[in-house]
């Protein structure tokens, strides 16, 4: 009963109008948000042309005014913003006298990131992750288990403060960078005792719980299992809706633009978050395939306008049964997050290295390779401020986190090509997992 009003306070006084715009927007016609979503891309043009010198320096040399760009057909003219782009223009990325916040990535395809983002954003940010909550039926008060990890996300859950907000919450946080299948064996027994309400978590951490609940012969039966960071193959969804029953939600998203698409209690696919982001899909293949291209609505110290996110998805052709408005993604491709195991059978999920290269400059993109128990072969593409004392810091993390046994190679190379099927894996294990 506490952690239910305490939910309801909070939800009250935080971003109370915009949850209540999102909620009001999925029920909107389609036209409607798309005018409303075009109201917010043409002031986003207009505040970057006017503060941030990257784009001021974009216009210029395009020749055009902000005022130029009139449809949705001359806004898909504009150039893509890259990763590189972002590197290599961090500083004229800012919006002069922009008060916000630094934020890092390590990137589902390898490539690091540093940005920022300001109040308005952070405040959609919240609305976002709590429309993904509610679509998975969470309504507040429930019994929550976070199988989670980043020392940016971590460090909270240690703060007195924060473990008090968790008590009172009803939630639980597991750090899923730091965790044996001895623990693992552990952490099963508990929640099966504890039987959560909801469960979120990276997908490949989810399917070691599930094998692990299948193994000790335990029972756990949540409301709703929320999947995300990383890609929720049918072979995935089929063992977590066989071990959890069938309550199994996609996420995707990203820490630079939070939350993108969501799935909902229909199952028939991904609802694009309209009220936060703007979604393209482009170069499609004959099936539909093509490149993500988000532009948030919101992050006006820091625009991602036509961001190339780096992963892959399809449309799907049709309206959802649950009668929302926001327009479907059929499938999300381009999350492949692997578990590394270490020489002491430490299991290590493949999201603790794009966490990891938080913390160094000078790389483009990444990829690490588990050739045998011991060794990992780390491929880097250098860029022009790689500093030489990475190689030791990333060695000395990696031994310290995950296994002092592990024999480390390093290769720079000019360039990591992604699998065929377009997708860029960062994290490669040719060894199984194997449970005791």
């Amino acid at each position: 009963m506490l952690a239910k009003l305490a939910y309801v306070l909070r939800n009250f006084v935080e971003s109370k109008g915009q949850k209540a715009l999102a909620q009001e927007m999925e029920w909107w016609p389609r036209e409607r948000t798309k005018a409303w979503q075009w109201a917010k891309v043409k002031g986003l043009l207009e505040h970057a042309q006017g503060a941030v010198p990257y784009y001021q320096r974009l216009f210029a040399d395009l020749g055009i005014q902000a005022s130029d760009i009139r449809s949705w057909d001359d806004f898909a003219s504009l150039p893509i913003l890259t990763k590189e782009d972002i590197q290599d223009n961090l500083g004229r990325l800012l919006a002069r006298g922009a008060r916000a916040v630094e934020n890092q990535t390590g990137g589902s395809t390898g490539q690091p990131l540093r940005f920022y983002q300001d109040t308005e954003y952070k405040e959609w940010e919240t609305v976002s992750l709590y429309w993904g909550f509610n679509l998975c039926g969470f309504r507040g008060g429930e019994k929550q288990v976070f199988l989670w990890g980043s020392d940016y996300d971590s460090k909270w859950h240690k703060n007195l403060k924060v473990r008090l907000r968790d008590l009172t919450h009803n939630i639980r946080f597991i750090n899923a960078f730091d965790i044996t299948d001895r623990q693992l064996k552990r952490v099963a027994q508990e929640l099966s005792r504890w039987q959560p309400d909801y469960m979120w978590g990276y997908a490949s951490t989810l399917g070691l719980l599930a094998d692990q609940i299948v193994k000790g012969g335990l029972q756990l039966r949540p409301k709703g299992v929320q999947s995300t960071a990383g890609t929720l193959y049918p072979s995935l969804r089929n063992k977590l809706e066989q071990v959890f029953g069938k309550v199994v939600y996609d996420r995707y998203g990203s820490r630079e633009v939070s939350n993108i698409a969501h799935e909902c209690s229909e199952h028939q696919g991904l609802h694009e978050a309209s009220f936060h982001n703007y979604v393209e899909i482009i170069g499609g293949d004959d099936f539909g395939l093509g490149k993500i291209i988000v532009t948030n609505l919101h992050n006006k110290a820091f625009p991602f306008i036509r961001y190339d996110i780096g992963d892959l998805a399809i449309w799907a052709n049709r309206r959802c049964g649950c009668g929302r408005s926001f327009p479907l993604l059929e499938r999300v491709v381009g999350r492949t997050v692997e578990i590394i195991t270490s020489p002491s059978g430490k299991l290590i999920d493949g999201e603790f290295f794009t966490h990891l290269f938080y913390k160094v400059k000078g790389v483009r993109r990444f990829q690490i390779v588990q050739e045998s128990h011991n060794l990992l072969v780390i491929r880097i593409v250098k860029a022009e401020d790689f500093e030489t004392d990475t190689l030791s810091f990333l060695e000395s993390k990696i031994k310290e986190h995950g296994d002092p046994k592990f024999e480390i190679r390093f290769e720079f190379v000019d360039r990591i090509p992604p699998l065929s099927s377009g997708k860029m894996a960062f994290v490669l294990s040719k060894v199984p997992v194997k449970l005791r």
